[in-house]
């Protein structure tokens, strides 16, 4: 095998702070849960594999918050939540400062990933990818209210306000086996700047998005209306 692209997660570098043009060798002090945990433990595998098969280049590539048509976790729970109670709380008003990754932009990195152009590369070497557009939540989750035609309003909630409920939700859900609507992690995620430097993904991958950001919402939201769970 010439290839193998590992698909990781930016995750590694959460630590409940705010963090702006983040690089790929930052690391917390403590992993947010064991979900990161385990893929910093898969990097690590990458990289006794690379030690032990030298014919063999591998890729570790960090694409930050995927989304897209198909997609199961964010936006469509977004899109549900905004249906079904016709507001969408977020802590701060919106106001955090995020990076996201339209799926095609993901698959365009790993193919780059895999060209022989990039032979040259170390093995086991990892980049960040995303959209290369921070915008703040707010914006974006009005682009997805504007996108699928819902009567949606945004409620500022305080971070420690929304943190409380979602503990609670997660105690919850381990009593009733159900999984929350809101998690610590997950609200947490929602609150602070997470924004990505992908400059070296740019310079020796040759990555440039092929989907900008409000192409990628609207594509998804398209998929959501026609296909997806809204189409109910």
């Amino acid at each position: 095998m010439r290839n193998f692209v590992h698909i990781s997660s930016p995750s590694l570098y959460f630590d409940y702070h705010h963090h702006r043009d983040i690089q790929e060798d930052f690391r917390p002090h403590r992993f947010a849960n064991e979900f990161a945990r385990s893929k910093a433990a898969s990097e690590e595998v990458i990289n006794l594999l690379a030690q032990a098969n030298p014919h063999t280049r591998f890729t570790i590539l960090r694409p930050q918050s995927l989304f897209g048509p198909h997609d199961k976790v964010f936006i469509p729970r977004l899109a549900q939540m905004m249906q079904h109670y016709g507001s969408v709380l977020l802590p701060r008003g919106g106001s955090a400062l995020v990076d996201m990754t339209y799926y095609e932009n993901a698959v365009h990195a790993m193919w780059l990933a895999s060209q022989p152009a990039c032979d040259h590369l170390p093995s086991a070497r990892a980049w960040n990818i995303s959209n290369g557009e921070p915008r703040t939540l707010r914006s974006i989750v009005q682009k997805l209210i504007d996108e699928l035609g819902i009567k949606c309003r945004i409620r500022s909630v305080p971070y420690p306000m929304l943190d409380i409920i979602a503990r609670s939700m997660e105690r919850f859900g381990d009593k009733t086996a159900k999984e929350p609507a809101f998690t610590h992690y997950g609200v947490s995620k929602l609150n602070f700047d997470f924004t990505l430097d992908i400059t070296r993904a740019q310079d020796e991958l040759g990555y440039q998005p092929v989907v900008t950001l409000d192409d990628g919402i609207v594509r998804t939201a398209a998929w959501l209306r026609d296909h997806g769970k809204l189409h109910r």
